[in-house]
C-alpha cells in the first residue's frame, strides 16, 4: 500500500470514527429525550390516579344512594296508599256521623230512664194501655241508646283515625324531604363526575401525546 493510499484510508477511518461518535451522541440524546417523555407520561399517570379513585368512589356512593332512593320511593308509595285508604275511611265515618247529628242525649240519661220504666213495669200494677205505652217507649229508648253508642264509637274511631292520618302525613313529608335530598346529592355528584371525567380526559390526552413522542423517540 502506498503512502497516499494509507493516508486516504486513515482520513476515511477518522471520518467514520467522527460519524460513529456523532451517531452515539444522537442515540444518547434520543434515549435521554425518550426517558424524559416517559417520565412526563408516567407523572401524568400518577396525577390521574386520585381523579380515577375519586370517580370510582363517587360511582360507588351514587349506586348506594340510588338503591336507597328506590327503597324510599317504594316506602313513599306504600305510605301514600295507606293515607288514601285512611282518608277514605274517615270520609265514610264522617258521612255516618252526619246522619246522627240529631243524636245529642247522654247514654247515662237514656239508661237511667230505661231502668226507671223497667222498674215500673215490673213492680207496679199498670193498665194494659199504659203498659203497652211504656213497652213501646222502652223499645224506642233502646234504639236511641244504640244510636248514641254508635255515635260515640264513630267519634272515637274518627279521633283515632285523625291522629293516625296526621302521623302518616308526617311520614310522607319526611320521605319526600329525604328523596329530595338524595336527588339533590345525586345531581351534585353528577356535576362532580362530569368535571372529573373532563379532567381525566384532558390528562389522558396529554399522556397519549407524551407516549407517542416516547415511541417516536425510541
Amino acid at each position: 500500500m502506498s503512502q497516499q493510499d494509507y493516508e486516504k484510508l486513515e482520513r476515511e477511518l477518522y471520518e467514520l470514527r467522527g460519524r460513529l461518535r456523532e451517531l452515539n451522541l444522537r442515540i444518547r440524546e434520543a434515549d435521554e429525550e425518550a426517558r424524559r417523555f416517559a417520565e412526563k407520561r408516567d407523572r401524568i399517570h400518577e396525577e390521574l390516579k386520585p381523579y380515577r379513585e375519586k370517580l370510582k368512589s363517587l360511582r360507588e356512593a351514587d349506586a348506594s344512594k340510588r338503591e336507597e332512593l328506590n327503597k324510599l320511593r317504594e316506602e313513599l308509595s306504600r305510605r301514600k296508599e295507606e293515607l288514601k285508604e285512611r282518608r277514605s275511611r274517615l270520609r265514610e265515618l264522617r258521612a255516618k256521623l252526619r246522619k246522627l247529628r240529631g243524636v245529642r242525649e247522654a247514654p247515662e240519661e237514656i239508661k237511667q230512664r230505661i231502668e226507671e220504666i223497667d222498674w215500673r213495669i215490673q213492680t207496679q200494677p199498670l193498665p194494659r194501655e199504659e203498659e203497652r205505652r211504656l213497652s213501646n217507649l222502652l223499645e224506642e229508648l233502646h234504639e236511641r241508646l244504640e244510636q248514641v253508642s254508635l255515635k260515640l264509637e264513630l267519634e272515637k274511631e274518627v279521633e283515632v283515625l285523625e291522629v293516625e292520618i296526621g302521623k302518616v302525613e308526617e311520614q310522607v313529608e319526611d320521605l319526600r324531604n329525604r328523596i329530595g335530598e338524595l336527588k339533590k346529592a345525586l345531581g351534585e355528584s353528577f356535576e362532580q363526575k362530569k368535571a372529573l371525567r373532563e379532567k381525566v380526559q384532558e390528562l389522558k390526552q396529554k399522556s397519549d401525546e407524551w407516549h407517542a413522542k416516547y415511541v417516536e423517540a425510541r
